[in-house]
Formats: C-alpha cells, structure tokens, sequence
C-alpha cells in the first residue's frame, strides 16, 4: 500500500536546525502534489507552528493534546481535568512552569527566568538576553501569571523544567490519567494519557477514513515513542534518542539537514 500521510516531529527531525527551511518547504509542497499529506505531529503550542506559516494539511500539537485539520479548525481538545491542573499548579508553585492552552502558554515565571531556560535547553550560557533576540514564540507567552490564573485556564499540557525527580513522580502517581512524555532531558511535559502523538495520529486517520498502513511517522524524542510504536512505518534519525530509535522500525541516516524530507519524497514515489 502506498505512503500518502507522513505524521513527522519538527525540532530534532523534520526541522534539525529548528527552521522551516525553504527546502522542506518545496518537499512539502512536491509531496502535496503528488496526493500526499504532511501532518506536522509536534509538542509546540499551535501558535509556535502557526507563527512559521506552514502550508500542511492538519497539525497536530502539545504532543497529542490538540489536533486541527486542514482548514486550520480544531477538531479535537483534550483538557486535562481541572482538579489534576490545580494539584499541579500547587505542587510546583515554587517552580517555573507553564500551562499550555490552544490559545496561548502561560507561566508564573518572568521572561527573563523563561529565557534562561530557553538557552540552558539549547546548551548555551543563561545570560541576560535583549527580548527581541528571543525566538517569537517566546515573546508571545503570558508571563508572572498568578497561581489562581493558572488553575482557572482549560489546559491541554503541564510543563516544568528541572523538576524534582521524587516530586514529580509522587505527583504522577496521584494521577493514574496523566502522563509525562519529555522532548529534552530537564523538561517534563504532562497531558493526559490519552492525549499522545500515537493516539492522535490514530484519530487523524480514523478522521480521513484512511488505514495506518498508508502512513509513514518520523520521530527522534521520548514524546515520539507512542508515534513510532502506532505507524508501522516508522523512523527515528541515527541522532535521535536511544528510546525513539528502539522504537521505530528504521533507523534514517542523517548526513544533512534534509535526509527527513528527503525520505518522505522517497516514499511518496513508491
């Protein structure tokens, strides 16, 4: 059977430098022509992707928790409950979180503190940065929002950074319903359990009438393995983590910035 849908990850795999780059860009495009569907399947907030003006057919973000279709129109929300949202919110008050939404990402911690993490994430020196130098999705974020906020807005995602290994597991086991499927190491990323790149990418399909077998997923991170496992086609990058490539069916060489969409193009060809 022909691979029409590609559900791919963005940052570490179908975006290895973070940037929708002009040459993903005309794959995208080429696979589009030949009847083929790119399915963005990332842990970013929607208005992270929407920001990088995209020409895909349905996105799927906060690793699961939401889902729009071609028309840009969310078809599907999963709110984590809010008793699970304030238990949380008040766990971690003392920590930098933030709360996603499919409006917005929220945090109690200032910009300046978000930046320093930003850069700690991508292995840099946590310096004072200039705002305007901060990647726009960052900018775009509510930042100081007061405890009692925070427990009031419909979220999708629950998100830490650094948190208390003892802590956060204690907390998780309160919440059998929850779980925690990080991107990087030091980042917790909590939604509901049924709310995973796996289960979403099962929904699409379901939506579409189409069957897994003409799929084909990519993924690189431990907030991928439920995609890699439901797409019987399924790639990790060779850069990708040992527990995504466990995972996958094929293990992608990476010898460039583009050997993902490369592969897509290869696959829609047959």
């Amino acid at each position: 059977m022909a691979v029409k849908l590609f559900f791919t990850d963005l940052d570490g795999t179908l975006m290895v430098n973070h940037r929708l780059d002009s040459r993903i860009r005309q794959g995208i495009e080429a696979i589009r022509r030949q009847g083929g569907h790119v399915i963005f399947n990332t842990g970013r907030p929607p208005m992270s992707v929407w920001q990088m003006q995209p020409e895909v057919d349905w996105l799927i973000c906060a690793n699961g928790a939401l889902i729009y279709d071609g028309e840009g129109e969310l078809v599907s929300e999963k709110r984590i409950d809010p008793k699970d949202l304030r238990d949380f919110v008040m766990t971690f008050a003392g920590d930098p979180i933030e709360i996603v939404t499919k409006d917005g990402v929220y945090s109690n911690a200032s910009l300046g503190e978000l930046s320093r993490m930003f850069l700690k994430r991508k292995g840099l020196p946590a310096i004072p940065v200039f705002s305007f130098l901060l990647p726009p999705f960052l900018k775009s974020w509510e930042t100081r929002v007061p405890a009692g906020t925070l427990m009031g807005l419909p979220a999708v995602k629950l998100e830490i950074h650094d948190a208390d290994p003892e802590k956060m597991k204690r907390f998780l086991d309160r919440h059998p319903d929850l779980v925690n499927a990080p991107s990087m190491s030091g980042l917790s990323e909590i939604t509901r359990r049924d709310a995973t790149k796996g289960t979403a990418a099962l929904e699409v399909l379901d939506l579409l009438q189409m069957d897994a077998g003409q799929a084909a997923a990519f993924g690189d991170g431990i907030n991928d393995i439920t995609l890699l496992e439901a797409i019987p086609e399924s790639y990790a990058p060779e850069t990708g983590s040992e527990q995504a490539k466990n995972a996958a069916a094929h293990i992608l060489p990476m010898p460039d910035d583009h050997a993902v969409i490369r592969k897509m193009e290869e696959l829609i060809r047959g």
